[in-house]
């Protein structure tokens, strides 16, 4: 299946959740959204993606 992931097309496994696609990313520096949504960090291993799902992970950092 299909998602666009930060503006760009993705291929995924079916019933991906929205973790699977963090696993070497920070969960307390990112913020996930779907389809416009904002999903909480909580909600990420049980968050199953669908095909054409909008996926955004925003990434803080820090600097000056």
């Amino acid at each position: 299946m299909e998602i666009k992931l930060n503006g760009k097309n993705k291929k995924i496994e079916k019933n991906s959740t929205l973790k699977d696609l963090l696993p070497t990313l920070n969960p307390d520096t990112i913020v996930t959204e779907v389809n416009l949504e904002i999903i909480k960090k909580d909600k990420r291993k049980d968050f199953i993606l669908k095909n054409g799902d909008c996926v955004e992970i925003i990434t803080f950092m820090g600097g000056g």
